[in-house]
């Protein structure tokens, strides 16, 4: 049966000015940067050729109250 193990320990990296960064250690406003080019970027690959998309600088997403 199952036995118990340790849970898998995961750390996210990504390179900033040529030097890798733990995701954790960022703040949240730049980890949101991050997260959206990174959607951008699956946004144009997957609509490649029918759409672009691309973050608009200076706008904040509408908040619900």
């Amino acid at each position: 049966m199952a036995k118990n193990q340790e849970p898998i320990k995961v750390k996210a990296f990504v390179t900033i000015d040529g030097k890798e960064v733990d995701m954790d250690t960022l703040s949240p406003e730049v980890r949101n940067r991050i997260g959206a080019e990174l959607k951008v970027a699956w946004l144009n690959a997957m609509f490649r050729g029918k759409a672009v998309f691309s973050i608009q600088e200076g706008k904040k997403p509408a908040s619900s109250t």
